[in-house]
């Protein structure tokens, strides 16, 4: 029985391994090479300009949802408090080895914290871009060049070589006549197909005045950008 039900495992094993490399081979697509220089920065800025980037570098604090957690990022002091299940923490973006976790109102004990902080930041810094990633053309450590879409328009490649939690991540920005972002294609280290497209949808202007996404559509799944909300310190 034992041996039969190894096999059984061994057989499901081998027929997902078979299903994904298949789904590798169909869906993957072979990051474009970009071509750098001025155009490449002038799209840039025309894009971030649309969606309000001085608004967005002069907001205080920024609060959102997004699978079941909850933010509140104070860009004055770059801390971020994060709420889910029953975890409450108050990370500190620049260390995470600095910031306060609670469970139900309680301290935990230190490798409790430590690793709990350091979720935390993967979580903030994913989240966080699925909300302002157009932001974040021209963080330290980009590289953007042009590519021409299938469909004649011109696409924004961004390559980040640093920061983050996967440096090397590419995101290939599809955008409008007029330079606005409608989604964009990806090459990343968590994902093991590359060119999957999410969508950026359901644009909603802030009380600061800057536009952000509130639905990406990636194949039949959506990631919901909730309850977003933006101010300044009086």
């Amino acid at each position: 029985m034992i041996k039969i039900l190894s096999r059984i495992v061994a057989a499901l094993l081998i027929l997902l391994f078979l299903s994904i490399l298949s789904l590798r081979l169909i869906l993957h697509k072979k990051k474009p090479e970009g071509i750098a220089g001025p155009e490449a920065e002038r799209i840039a800025y025309e894009m971030v300009e649309h969606l309000n980037i001085d608004a967005y570098r002069s907001t205080d604090i920024i609060e959102w949802h997004k699978n079941g957690r909850k933010y509140r990022w104070n860009k004055l002091n770059q801390r971020a408090f994060i709420q889910y299940d029953s975890i409450s923490i108050v990370l500190n973006i620049t260390d995470y080895r600095k910031s306060s976790v609670e469970i139900n109102g309680q301290k935990v004990n230190q490798n409790l914290k430590d690793e709990l902080s350091e979720n935390a930041y993967k979580y903030f810094i994913n989240d966080s871009f699925w909300a302002f990633a157009p932001f974040k053309v021209f963080d330290n450590g980009t590289k953007r060049s042009i590519v021409t879409l299938n469909n004649g328009m011109t696409g924004l490649l961004v390559d980040y070589t640093l920061g983050g939690v996967t440096p090397g991540d590419s995101y290939l920005w599809h955008l409008d006549s007029l330079y606005r972002p409608i989604g964009f294609q990806m090459w990343t280290k968590v994902i093991p197909i590359g060119g999957i497209y999410a969508s950026w949808e359901d644009w909603t202007t802030t009380e600061t005045d800057f536009l952000v996404s509130q639905k990406h559509k990636v194949y039949f799944y959506n990631i919901n950008i909730d309850s977003v909300q933006a101010f300044n310190v009086p």
